[in-house]
């Protein structure tokens, strides 16, 4: 199933202008939004070093410090968390190389260990979701419930 629904996007990837326009378009909203995550780590830390060295000099008083630390560091641990949940991964952004990335694990599905599958479809797939049944204790998957949000 879902390789099926990997080549119908790969065939789409490679004749649809409108999913090449919207898969161009997530691109720079994402790193958009990855730049501006990291512009806010770089200025809180930076809003640390302030604080310590206004503490240091006297103009802070040891309550007033603890407290702005304590929340600069909290803060901070979003904020990392945030840029670490971007990925350090080089996944293609340009939809010709995201259709060939696709192609190529096609090719190789059936020669993978489960875990290189899971690697190797994340780097296609933001996630796959599978929508709740209208039926109460359907024990049949519906391949039209589950839903690919791609990259």
């Amino acid at each position: 199933m879902v390789l099926d629904k990997t080549r119908a996007w790969i065939a789409k990837l490679r004749s649809d202008a409108k999913v090449v326009a919207e898969v161009r378009a997530r691109a720079r909203r994402s790193t958009v939004q990855a730049a501006s995550a990291r512009n806010d780590l770089t200025e809180t830390k930076q809003a640390m070093v302030r604080a310590t060295e206004g503490w240091a000099r006297g103009r802070m008083d040891d309550e007033t410090y603890d407290s702005t630390m304590a929340k600069l560091r909290k803060a901070e641990a979003a904020q990392q968390a945030t840029v670490d949940g971007l990925g350090t991964a080089a996944v293609p952004t340009d939809p010709i190389k995201l259709a060939a990335l696709g192609e190529q694990l096609l090719k190789m599905w059936p020669h993978m260990a489960p875990s290189q599958r899971n690697r190797s479809l994340r780097a296609i797939l933001n996630r796959v979701m599978v929508l709740p049944s209208e039926q109460l204790y359907q024990r049949k998957l519906d391949p039209d419930r589950v839903k690919m949000d791609w990259r």
